[in-house]
């Protein structure tokens, strides 16, 4: 390698350790424009090098693995008097190995020097060969011409046969303004004029519609800078680069925005997107039309202002969680309309991202539920009502049937005062248990940890003494259920008890844990429950096909609101096998706390 005009270019080589054998290979291989130096501790080396060129440093057994751990993209040539250190050096990235027992250790070595020090050349050549081309590619444009102060062309780049299908010398002489389309030309013009007007250095850039030799329209993005005065240019240079894709896909964006507006103007539900802080950034026509705010109103006005004065905080709480957990929030709730109006509304929030996958939004929509809410109020005050004048009606009517058979000798009429009776305490304890549905799945309460001992002891208190009954020894382990989990259970013994003909009816009770799961089974000896009966909490009930009662699904919604499931099977005592499968408690809580 020489310099320009042909003096050798001075090498730097580097020497690390204190091996005398490094230092006679070294000497005797070196060439004349080798500088040479030795240091004997890797430390040293490092401090000579730093922020300095050099060219290969040959380092003993000593000093190698502490100059690459420093610097891992020094040129390192490594002297190996140990044969299992080569394929560790290698493997650590030293650039040459030459081994000290090889009889052509000097040769090796100097034909080692001479290829690590070229391929550092190359690459500190090609780094500045790349360092050129991103220069020249910065200052670039994809086509350039050189306009006078008329707009006529003095000059045009190879580029403009590719771009413009023209030769260079086709377009010289011509005026390039009056080659803009039509709907461009003004502004284009104007933009010239304005911009020569100004002091060189001066620039102007503009994105319009260009002719192409083939007659077609290419859109064109310049930069015109003004050179008027510059004696070797004397003119305007106008950079330019074809933009035609771009412009196409901005307009198929632009189509495609106006079609997805369209849509969601077109929707029944309510549209918007906040930003972080909460504020309106966009919204459907349907949100303006609810709220009764127009867009004006809505660009200044934080999203908790439309909403009811006794939910804010909530709301509030949910959006929070959106922004910084970039977790999808519901909630409902009810808009508050510029008139004053209460609009009971679902509304769904979700994380808004950019493509780093920062937040950097909201989005949401809203569901009108104004007749959902309607149909609640009804439902809620029929099931009050007529729970409460069922309850009234069935004491009055099981009284009156008490009295009757308690009044009369005749054994026929007993026995219909008795019947009376038991179909009127079974309507009374169906109004029981529907006010216990309404009460446990009221509002969905979240899940707690449950002691199963707790559980089961509480719901075998409904038990009678004439029962049969084996529960087996809670073990200490709690599940995760609705805190009505043992009315449930209480229903599974009843059914158990009841349905049996039997004087002294047969219950067990016994457990199986899981790792993520807790089973409690109940057995029994009574009749099988009706295939039909368990059919319909699987596939619902019709008009054609329905259960006979309610305890079923009261043991069934409790049970799947808990997160759980229920099963049936045939029990070893010849009866039904309930089986409760619960989630078991992630966290388990002790009794004390």
């Amino acid at each position: 390698m020489s310099k320009r005009g042909g003096e050798p270019e001075s090498r730097s080589v580097v020497i690390a350790g204190g091996s005398r054998k490094a230092t006679s290979l070294v000497s005797q291989a070196a060439t004349d424009e080798m500088r040479v130096n030795q240091f004997r501790h890797a430390d040293a080396v490092l401090r000579q090098v730093a922020g300095k060129s050099v060219d290969a440093i040959v380092a003993d057994e000593s000093a190698w693995q502490p100059i690459l751990d420093a610097e891992p993209d020094l040129p390192v040539v490594l002297l190996a008097a140990d044969e299992t250190l080569v394929e560790t050096a290698i493997n650590a990235g030293v650039s040459e190995v030459v081994r000290l027992s090889d009889p052509a250790a000097e040769s090796l070595l100097a034909a080692r020097l001479s290829q690590v020090i070229d391929t550092r050349q190359d690459r500190v050549d090609q780094a500045r060969r790349q360092e050129w081309l991103e220069t020249l590619m910065r200052h670039s444009t994809d086509s350039m011409s050189v306009l006078d102060e008329n707009g006529t062309a003095i000059y045009n780049s190879p580029a403009v046969a590719d771009q413009l299908g023209y030769e260079p010398a086709e377009l010289r002489g011509q005026n390039l303004l009056d080659q803009v389309h039509p709907d461009d030309a003004a502004e284009v013009r104007t933009t010239f004029t304005d911009l020569i007007e100004k002091p060189d250095g001066s620039y102007a850039t503009a994105t319009y519609r260009r002719q192409h030799a083939d007659g077609s329209w290419r859109w064109m993005e310049t930069v015109g800078n003004v050179q008027l005065d510059n004696p070797r240019i004397g003119g305007v240079v106008v950079n330019r680069r074809d933009v035609t894709e771009r412009e196409q896909r901005q307009r198929q964006l632009r189509d495609q925005e106006a079609y997805v507006e369209s849509l969601l103007d077109g929707q029944p539900d309510v549209f918007y997107v906040l930003d972080t802080n909460g504020f309106f950034q966009k919204w459907n026509a349907r949100l303006s039309e609810v709220l009764g705010y127009d867009d004006k109103d809505l660009t200044s006005m934080h999203a908790v202002e439309t909403i009811v004065p006794e939910d804010r905080e909530r709301i509030m709480t949910a959006m929070t969680a959106v922004y910084q957990e970039q977790s999808t929030q519901q909630r409902e709730s009810a808009f508050l309309t510029a008139d004053g109006e209460r609009i009971p509304y679902q509304l769904n929030g979700a994380p808004l991202t950019d493509s780093d996958g920062k937040v950097i939004g909201l989005v949401g929509t809203g569901r009108d539920i104004s007749e959902r809410v309607r149909r609640e109020e009804r439902l809620s005050v029929l099931n009050r009502v007529l729970r409460h004048n069922l309850r009234n009606r069935t004491n009055v009517v099981i009284g009156h049937a008490r009295t009757l058979a308690n009044s009369v000798d005749d054994p026929d009429a007993v026995k219909r005062a008795k019947t009376i009776r038991d179909v009127g305490s079974d309507l009374n304890r169906l109004g029981v248990l529907a006010r216990k549905v309404d009460q446990a799945l009221d509002g969905q309460s979240d899940q707690v940890p449950m002691d199963l001992d707790e559980v089961v002891s509480r719901a075998a208190t409904a038990l009678p003494e004439s029962a049969d009954t084996r529960i087996a020894d809670p073990p200490d382990v709690q599940c995760e259920a609705l805190a009505s989990l043992s009315d449930a259970l209480e229903e599974v013994f009843d059914n158990a008890v009841r349905h049996n003909p039997a004087d002294n009816p047969s219950v067990t009770v016994a457990y199986e844990i899981d790792p993520d799961r807790v089973t409690i089974a109940v057995a029994d000896d009574g009749p099988k429950i009706p295939d039909h009966e368990m059919a319909v909490l699987d596939d619902g009930e019709s008009r054609l096909k329905h259960g006979g009662g309610l305890g079923l699904w009261f043991i069934n919604w409790v049970v799947d609101a808990s997160g759980g499931e229920l099963s049936f099977d045939e029990s070893e005592l010849g009866g039904n096998c309930v089986s409760l499968h619960l989630p078991r408690a992630e966290k388990e809580t002790s009794k004390e706390g």
